[in-house]
């Protein structure tokens, strides 16, 4: 009965140890935490290069290796170089181009290049994002323009969604320049700006403004002042009290 008594306590040892070496550590427990999505991702975006523009070129390259853009997503174009203004016929080779090499994943645009910034009477980022459509997005005088259906959406996959890709440029004096920028972009990944809660009531002849945890010996007293200001100026001309947050300048 000994024997089988300790052969029985070795098998439940065994056991226990087993157990415990299956169970998930607290750090993989944490690498399996699924996040919501809370913007768009490198494989949402793809990076158009002009090649007949040197600096494009370097800025496209630059740009997709800092933020993790796989090289299929770098799309090859051509066009003149430093002008201001792009040719209708020279906006729809690039768009053709575009069309036969972008998939439907890619939800936005990265022009990696400051000139042009016009494609004739639109901005040449509206142009890519919504179409050249100059009857619908050139409006003279105050007319307005045609809406935007990405206008006021939380959607996260424009392109899906919506039909169409949201587009910036990477543009600056110089290549280092935007180098700069982007490099600043990455710093500011997962990062919230300070913020001036800012509350009113429901007239606009009475107005309070409040700041939330200004750390002791806070050296922008004078900047919350001016941002408290624009704060009460602007819930007075739009007459729509409520609660914004403003950032606040560093």
């Amino acid at each position: 009965m000994p024997a089988i008594r300790a052969f029985l306590i070795l098998i439940l040892a065994l056991a226990a140890q087993a157990a415990v070496a299956q169970r998930p550590a607290p750090e993989a427990e944490a690498a399996r935490l699924a996040l919501p999505q809370v913007g768009l991702r490198a494989q949402d975006i793809a990076v158009v290069v002009n090649d007949a523009d040197p600096a494009s070129v370097e800025v496209g390259r630059y740009y997709a290796a800092r933020r993790g853009i796989a090289e299929g997503r770098v799309v090859h174009v051509r066009f003149p170089a430093g002008q201001a203004v792009m040719s209708a016929a020279d906006f729809l080779r690039v768009q053709a181009v575009l069309d036969a090499n972008v998939g439907a994943e890619v939800q936005a645009y990265a022009l990696a290049w400051t000139w042009p910034y016009r494609v004739e009477c639109m901005s040449v980022t509206a142009a890519f994002a919504l179409g050249f459509d100059p009857p619908a997005y050139c409006a003279e005088s105050c007319r307005t323009t045609k809406a935007s259906p990405y206008f006021d959406s939380a959607s996260r996959a424009p392109f899906t969604d919506h039909a169409l890709r949201p587009a910036m440029l990477l543009a600056g004096s110089d290549v280092e320049g935007v180098k700069r920028l982007i490099d600043r972009g990455v710093r500011s990944d997962e990062r919230w700006p300070g913020m001036l809660p800012c509350d009113a009531s429901t007239s606009c002849n009475v107005i309070t403004l409040r700041v939330f945890s200004m750390p002791a010996g806070d050296n922008r007293t004078a900047s919350t002042s001016q941002a408290a200001a624009f704060c009460a100026a602007l819930i007075c001309s739009s007459r729509r009290p409520g609660l914004m947050l403003l950032p606040l300048p560093k």
